[in-house]
């Protein structure tokens, strides 16, 4: 089977299922073509051995775990396909990835990451606890048996709703550890979770309505479990401080484009990402002026609202 993204979800879900089964590694196009070994500690412990190959050289493969950067989707997606790949199993995070792949969207099946995977240098991930969510009886099902990951299946709904609320989340919670360089658990520290608290009551209304209350259950508990327990350092703190691309267009930005003047924290927010990754058109903001402008903001929030949970944000949704 292939893995489509080199980055710390591929790392980590290789040296899983290479226990039950060979896997290639397919990197960006340009990457050497060569057998390479990768570690991880965490919930996922071990290492292996795989061979990683360039996007434009991959094989066809009988399932493709699409793992991918989400602004990445619709090369990946092209290359793979000219490969003659059929069976894709797409983990990318974000919304708006139908319109990345472009035709055969609805072939695609969905699988949720909800655990962290944390980069630590080179081919080296630790791995955080959050599981996997898959379609109950679908492709990735049955993928990894034996590998360490126990996923939990759910119809598609269910899958639907997890998806939205992770998005909820990841929109949310990203920006705000990214621009702070705080890891998950020291928001509420340093005062910064009100301000979590704040951009999901924004951006709530773009959750579809069928699926908005049950989104805005699970994302609570997944905001409350990471605010209080979660050592990871998130995707998007991971890039910026790498100076690497962020996924922001797919998570708070997508918001933003949607909701234009009704999410003003929002907008902030994916404005302080984009100016703060290099190659910006107004160049990069220094990370001491973008905490500074964050902690502000934070403030801000905090004299407006009185709330520091998920409770109420419903109302807002409505």
């Amino acid at each position: 089977m292939c893995i489509w993204g080199d980055g710390a979800v591929g790392i980590g879900l290789a040296v899983a299922l290479s226990r039950t089964r060979p896997v290639l590694l397919v990197g960006p196009p340009g990457v050497d073509d060569s057998t390479v070994v990768m570690e991880s500690s965490g919930s996922i412990t071990g290492s292996a051995r795989v061979r990683r190959v360039p996007a434009d050289r991959a094989p066809a493969s009988p399932v493709c775990l699409m793992a991918v950067k989400a602004f990445d989707l619709a090369a990946a997606s092209r290359q793979s396909r000219l490969a003659g790949n059929a069976t894709h199993v797409c983990l990318c995070n974000g919304m708006g990835l139908e319109e990345q792949w472009g035709p055969g969207w609805d072939e695609v099946e969905s699988a949720v990451v909800l655990g962290g995977f944390e980069r630590t240098g080179g081919l080296s991930v630790v791995t955080h606890p959050g599981g996997l969510l898959v379609l109950d009886g679908g492709i990735a099902a049955g993928l990894f048996e034996g590998s360490g990951v126990v996923p939990t299946p759910c119809d598609r709904r269910g899958l639907a709703v997890t998806r939205w609320a992770k998005w909820l989340v990841n929109s949310s919670l990203n920006p705000v550890a990214a621009l702070s360089s705080r890891r998950n658990d020291e928001l509420d520290a340093a005062g910064l979770a009100p301000l979590v608290w704040s951009v999901v009551s924004e951006i709530l209304p773009v959750v579809p309505g069928e699926f908005r209350d049950e989104a805005m259950e699970k994302a609570s508990g997944m905001l409350r479990f990471l605010l209080a327990e979660s050592r990871n350092r998130c995707s998007m703190l991971q890039d910026m401080d790498a100076g690497r691309r962020t996924e922001i267009d797919f998570m708070t930005g997508l918001a933003a484009g949607r909701l234009r003047d009704r999410c003003p924290i929002a907008f902030a927010l994916s404005s302080l990402v984009r100016a703060g990754r290099p190659g910006a058109s107004s160049g990069t903001i220094p990370g001491s002026r973008i905490s500074r402008s964050v902690r502000r903001l934070s403030r801000t929030v905090s004299h407006r609202n009185s709330w520091d949970t998920g409770e109420g944000l419903r109302r807002r949704g409505s």
